[in-house]
């Protein structure tokens, strides 16, 4: 508790550009919480839909074909594997009806549709990932710059021999006032940069997920469907 209070104390007898520096801390700090519940609950949402797709898809009994037109009714709400499966089958009854029947041209054709989708769920899981990037480096160049400018004022005001000499425990006081920005900076840096590099984990780990199902269907194209 006298910690807590004592960093308040801090706080309240900073100079300005210190105040300024917290005050701009606090803003990236809400920012950057808002935005990790934002991408908790959207890869959340990705993740249980690659679970309920891939139990459905791998259903000994599945019709392609019925499968495909259950989701044309909600084609609009499809996203993650669906729209893949989705796209991809698409694009292999417009080349059966076009009576395309060269195996290879159709796998070729149905994985560059199913890898484009692919890219744009991905690009989608992307977005707003670079804020963090952001946010991290103004926290540490905030707090960097804060510490150098305010020991240049305090420089500028004390003959620091002197200061150091008449009063000790001020001088603590004030550096420790100074340092405040950095080390408030360096948490908040460290504090995005886990979150950003589980959403990179996540990202890089849904990525293999989709490719291993492009694949398999082109396999299933292959043997199943042109058996």
């Amino acid at each position: 508790m006298e910690f807590y209070s004592y960093i308040l104390l801090l706080v309240i007898n900073s100079n300005f550009l210190i105040k300024l520096s917290i005050f701009l801390f606090l803003i990236i700090f809400i920012i950057s919480i808002i935005l990790i519940f934002y991408k908790y609950s959207l890869f959340k949402k990705y993740k249980n839909e690659m679970i309920n797709f891939s139990k459905d898809f791998n259903d000994k009994n599945v019709d392609l074909k019925e499968f495909y037109n259950k989701l044309l009714v909600k084609k609009s709400d499809l996203f993650g594997l669906s729209v893949i499966f989705f796209i991809g089958f698409k694009e292999f009854i417009f080349l059966h009806r076009k009576g395309i029947s060269d195996v290879n041209i159709v796998a070729k054709m149905v994985e560059k549709v199913m890898l484009v989708s692919m890219l744009n769920e991905l690009n989608f899981l992307n977005s707003s990932i670079n804020i963090f990037i952001v946010l991290k480096f103004v926290s540490l160049y905030l707090g960097l710059l804060s510490t150098i400018f305010s020991t240049i004022m305090l420089l500028h005001k004390i003959d620091i021999s002197i200061y150091m000499k008449s009063s000790l425990p001020i001088f603590i006081s004030s550096f420790s006032e100074i340092l405040l920005p950095l080390l408030i900076g360096l948490f908040i840096t460290f504090f995005i940069n886990i979150f950003f590099y589980k959403c990179v984990n996540f990202i890089n780990n849904i990525s293999r997920q989709y490719l291993i199902f492009i694949n398999e269907f082109i396999i299933l194209i292959y043997h199943k469907l042109y058996n």
